[in-house]
């Protein structure tokens, strides 16, 4: 298994370089461009999540170039977090791959010598309430779907925070395909959403794509 794993590692660190590299060198960024980068990722989006997402750019200042610099920081964070588990696993030397953390990918448990890092765990409608509403922890929840490509860009970062606030904060994902009305439940309408719930109330929500220290600050900030 761990050599299926570093070859897909590989591929992605190969792929998401060199759509950094392509993104870095415009100088006028089109969407045209957007699609060419995300293709070259080797990341599964629909041509209508892709046209969504400029569109939503397009009303933000400082418009599309906002879409771009989030691009450039997922490829980043791609190559790093995916770099790490060929350095780990694959026993690479190389200056490409930078030592952090080693994430599990999604629906998936990776053997790291003696430890095992478990996934996020599943709830759903039946669930939600006595696993996320009733916890004594602060929870954070990633509503996403199978189909979604920012939500493969964001599940090995919130991996990572799992690992980090072990005993402080809980992580839980919620498919929004499967749960509706949890989902319908808490207004969510785009993916990836991640919410945190301190003694049963939302208090932080956070809509697409965010580096992992923005997300680090929401969590911290539940904790106080």
């Amino acid at each position: 298994m761990s050599s299926n794993v570093v070859m897909e590692a590989r591929r992605r660190v190969e792929n998401y370089s060199r759509a950094l590299r392509f993104l870095e060198g415009l100088h006028n960024f089109t969407y045209e461009d957007y699609v060419n980068s995300i293709r070259m990722a080797g990341i599964e989006m629909a041509e209508s999540e892709m046209r969504q997402q400029w569109n939503m750019a397009k009303m933000t200042l400082p418009g599309t170039e906002s879409l771009r610099q989030t691009q450039i920081e997922v490829l980043r964070e791609g190559i790093r977090v995916f770099g790490e588990v060929v350095q780990k696993l694959g026993g690479s030397k190389s200056a490409d791959y930078a030592s952090t953390s080693v994430p599990p990918t999604r629906g998936q448990v990776i053997e790291r010598g003696q430890e095992r890092i478990a996934k996020l765990a599943d709830v759903d409608d039946k669930t939600f309430d006595e696993r996320v509403l009733k916890a004594k922890l602060p929870v954070m929840v990633d509503f996403w779907a199978p189909w979604c490509g920012p939500c493969r860009m964001v599940s090995p970062i919130v991996e990572e925070l799992a690992e980090e606030y072990n005993g402080k904060v809980q992580f839980v994902k919620v498919n929004v395909d499967e749960c509706a009305l949890t989902a319908n439940r808490y207004g969510v309408r785009s993916i990836p959403t991640l919410l945190i719930f301190r003694a049963g109330k939302p208090t932080e929500q956070v809509v697409g794509f965010r580096p992992k220290r923005d997300l680090k600050k929401s969590l911290d900030k539940a904790l106080k």
